[in-house]
């Protein structure tokens, strides 16, 4: 007979086995209940610091919907029903499946404390479409510092508050029905040290709609607004505009698949901004594309961001860049232009490219040949950039787009003195993208190191 094998917990005192419980995660504290007698209820002594509740956790392949939801509420209604919810510091709650919002309201309102630190709220479907309306007066929580919501969950402060929040750090809102519903809006407005707002919301409807992030605290900013497809046709409807004045803010992330309305104030401590705004869809198609149709206004908050050492701008961005610059300059050398300056870039009377001094990080993206001339006009306004990053963002090219490389004179500064490292992801090998690479290569005099990324098939990658 083989010798039988030695429990190494057995004898343990109960307090070493709670403390083995404790750092568990909770679907695995709670299966400790398996083990023996002696384990049978110690998971219910034990103080979670941790509560992390997600149903993805019971899905099997034999278990449908329906059961492993009901199985799920079981389980959370007996941990909520059992464990010492005062002392748990970090609340977790991802739902896969659908359920009552009354329900997960209940769920919530138990398991987020006053002594909670950490709130992480993920919920993908509920029953009827309803929204999780949260209580406001979770609101004054005071311990609070990481909040972060996915799904169609509101949580709207009480309009009498003048602070909530008081110890928020970070605060994530993702998934909100612009156009349906205007929650969240004024979530962060009284967040008095609030450091990290990420923002995404897909437009549902194209209604008029206002986003304004007012604050002295925010640090870093990341809003996603995204047109819903069956709108695209409709764009003319779409009317976002997003106010952004944060005196403090050093890292700005703007990402939408349409052109809004920016009003950027206040970013003089600025350091890195990621423009990836505008959609494929959107860009100009050779001669079939009214350019006129849009405003410069649409395009010309660089002049808010010129103080910044990292910038990237989308290739849709670029592209239009492009063509407002280049109709700038034709009008300039007709003779139209009220300056004689020939590198003064103003539509109309609105700015459109200052001179980036501090710039030493470049990324431009490019969708289809027509946005290539925005280059030149990059580089001569970035007289100290060290780091250039160029990148294909779409496939393919339009028959009537024309595919040119418009070659200057007399190379920018930056290529003359300091460009150091260029970076080329989506090369095809076609004749605007050897000239572009042959001109960089013969102006960029003190160039350590050129990357060339091909595109895994042919031209189909190009840029």
């Amino acid at each position: 007979m083989p010798p039988r094998r030695r429990n190494f917990f057995y004898g343990l005192p109960d307090d070493i086995l709670r403390h083995i419980i404790a750092c568990l995660p909770t679907k695995n504290a709670v299966g400790t209940s398996l083990i023996s007698r002696q384990w049978i209820d110690l998971w219910t002594e034990v103080e979670f610091h941790q509560l992390a509740l997600d149903d993805s956790d019971l899905l099997e392949p034999d278990l449908s919907p329906d059961t492993i939801a009901w199985s799920f509420q079981e389980f959370v209604s007996d941990i909520l029903d059992r464990v010492n919810l005062l002392v748990i510091r970090r609340f977790y709650l991802h739902c896969l499946q659908s359920y009552d919002a009354e329900v997960l309201r209940d769920w919530v309102v138990r398991g987020w404390t006053n002594n909670v630190v950490e709130v992480d709220i993920r919920v993908d479907n509920i029953n009827e479409d309803n929204f999780l309306d949260l209580p406001s007066n979770l609101c004054t929580s005071t311990a609070l510092k990481v909040l972060k919501l996915q799904g169609n969950i509101t949580l709207d402060p009480d309009p009498d508050q003048r602070v909530i929040f008081p110890s928020l750090r970070i605060l994530h809102m993702d998934v909100i029905q612009l156009g349906v519903s205007g929650h969240h809006r004024d979530l962060y407005r009284c967040c008095p040290v609030l450091d990290d707002l990420y923002v995404r919301g897909n437009i549902a409807e194209p209604l008029p709609f206002q986003f304004d992030v007012v604050s002295t605290s925010v640090r870093n900013l990341n809003s996603e607004f995204y047109l819903e497809d069956k709108h695209f046709d409709n764009e003319d409807n779409v009317s976002l505009t997003f106010e952004i004045n944060t005196q403090n803010l050093v890292c700005l992330e703007l990402r939408e698949n349409f052109f809004a309305q920016y009003i950027l104030r206040n970013l003089n401590l600025l350091e890195k901004a990621d423009i990836g705004i505008g959609g494929v869809f959107m860009c100009p198609r050779g001669g079939g594309f009214d350019f006129d149709h849009w405003s410069d206004e649409r395009i010309s908050f660089l002049p808010e961001v010129y103080n910044v050492n990292s910038l990237a701008l989308s290739g849709c961005y670029s592209c239009y860049m492009s063509r407002a610059l280049s109709s700038i300059r034709v009008r300039q050398n007709a003779g139209a232009a009220s300056s004689d300056d020939d590198d003064d870039f103003t539509g109309g009377h609105v700015e459109l490219l200052p001179t980036f001094y501090s710039l030493e990080k470049l990324k431009l993206g490019f969708v289809y040949c027509c946005s290539w001339n925005f280059l030149p006009f990059a580089l001569e306004r970035s007289p100290f950039l060290q780091s250039l990053d160029l990148e294909k963002e779409a496939k393919g090219e339009f028959p009537d787009c024309v595919q040119r490389w418009e070659e200057r004179d007399v190379p920018a500064d930056c290529l003359r003195n300091c460009l150091r490292g260029i970076s080329v992801r989506g090369f095809g090998g076609k004749l605007h993208e050897l000239q572009v690479i042959e001109y960089l290569l013969k102006n960029a005099r003190v160039l350590r190191r050129m990357d060339i990324y091909a595109s895994a098939e042919g031209g189909a990658g190009a840029f």
